[in-house]
Formats: structure tokens, C-alpha cells, sequence
């Protein structure tokens, strides 16, 4: 995947909870709708992004579908995110 199609991804701010949510572990689409508090038709049109650039992947579990993050690459990153931006300042020039 192009590294700024990946970024794109995961900045939007409904997929970033998304996929920090599923970084504690996997998760259906009611514990996501929970976690966001959008309807469930909005988490599941973002995980279905994230699905098809192979960022998260899912499991079919009796009625539910069980999403996790596709590769612990994605589990790293994003830590790695949050620990940069604990060390710099708000900044209003990129929204």
C-alpha cells in the first residue's frame, strides 16, 4: 500500500477510533458502534474502507462479525503515532 494512502486512512478521526479500539483486541460492529457513538451503518461503511486496503480484517462468529487490525505492523504504528504526538505541541496549522 502507498504510505500515504495508509496515512490518509488512518487520520480520518472515526476510523483512528476505530482502529484504536481494535488495537486492545478484536471486536463486532455493536462494540465499535458503542466506542464511537455513530450509527451503525457509519462504523460499518468505515471498517469496509479499512477492510479493503487491508487494514483490518474480519471473521464470520455465528451472527457477528469479529474485526481485528490486519497485521501488528498497524498495531505498532499507531502507537508509535500516539507516542510521537505526546511530545508535540497542539498546532493549528494541520487540521
Amino acid at each position: 500500500m502507498n504510505r500515504d494512502l495508509f496515512l490518509s486512512c488512518v487520520a480520518d478521526p472515526t476510523r483512528h477510533v476505530l482502529l484504536q479500539e481494535l488495537r486492545a483486541g478484536d471486536r463486532c460492529v455493536n462494540d465499535l458502534v458503542e466506542a464511537t457513538g455513530h450509527s451503525q451503518s457509519n462504523v460499518s461503511h468505515h471498517l469496509k474502507q479499512l477492510r479493503d486496503c487491508g487494514i483490518v480484517a474480519y471473521e464470520r462468529v455465528g451472527k457477528e462479525n469479529r474485526y481485528r487490525l490486519a497485521h501488528a505492523a498497524v498495531a505498532d504504528v499507531l502507537a508509535a503515532v500516539d507516542a510521537a504526538a505526546k511530545h508535540l505541541p497542539d498546532c493549528e496549522a494541520c487540521p
